[in-house]
């Protein structure tokens, strides 16, 4: 009987193994690209010294966010990144409330972000880096159950080490850290068009996909 028992409670521990083993794989690269992003990514610090390695000035995106939270109109207009101001006029806004809620400051929201911009600049850096690990988790998980193909959801998955130099972005206050966020999660969205066994799922993402290339090319020419 204790034979049974010893057992059987192997083979209930192999089945947990066995369902959660995909899981703690496809989490590696994501986590890995993390990692590595934090070791970059200090290399930057602070962020008034940009200059140095070319970037996006952060802090335009920073006072920009922080006008759009008390009803202005963004000046920062001559860049895509106005998605990117309101998500960092909401993190940098919540930020303050729990800094004010724990006693951290006594300042009103404006003269809180100026006095210590360095801080809310980096607390922003962490949610674009959080998105962007969620982001390429969920793309190797989405391609795993597409393709039926654990090794292929890793591979596209490691595709993003290819950014070597630019993979700061990943988190840096500019609009590259929300692209990449959206590309991930698109390109997730989309994998079961682009691995499903019917011609005709397939036509209907690859096709545009064509044209669009296509198209750019044709752009490029005149």
């Amino acid at each position: 009987m204790s034979d049974v028992k010893v057992s059987g409670s192997v083979g209930s521990a192999s089945r947990v193994f066995g369902k959660f083993a995909p899981l703690v794989l496809l989490a590696g690269l994501p986590l890995t690209v993390g990692f590595v992003v934090v070791l970059a990514g200090a290399l930057i610090l602070p962020y008034f010294s940009h200059t140095e390695y070319g970037y996006d000035p952060a802090y335009a995106y920073l006072f920009n966010g922080m006008g759009l939270m008390r009803g202005f109109a963004p000046h920062h207009v001559d860049h895509p990144g106005t998605s990117l101001q309101m998500l960092t006029g909401i993190v940098s806004f919540s930020d303050w409330l729990v800094k004010r809620l724990f006693g951290a400051t006594t300042l009103n929201f404006e003269a809180s972000v100026l006095n210590d911009s360095e801080s809310y600049l980096l607390t922003i850096s962490v949610v674009h880096l959080i998105l962007n690990v969620v982001a390429l988790f969920y793309l190797g998980l989405k391609i795993a159950r597409s393709s039926g193909s654990l090794a292929v959801a890793m591979l596209a998955q490691a595709g993003y080490l290819l950014f070597a130099s630019q993979l700061p972005r990943f988190a840096y206050v500019s609009p590259e850290a929300l692209t990449i966020f959206s590309a991930a999660m698109v390109m997730g969205l989309l994998s079961p068009y682009l691995f499903s066994s019917d011609p005709e799922n397939r036509g209907r993402i690859v096709d545009p996909i064509l044209i669009g290339f296509f198209w750019r090319w044709v752009s490029s020419r005149r």
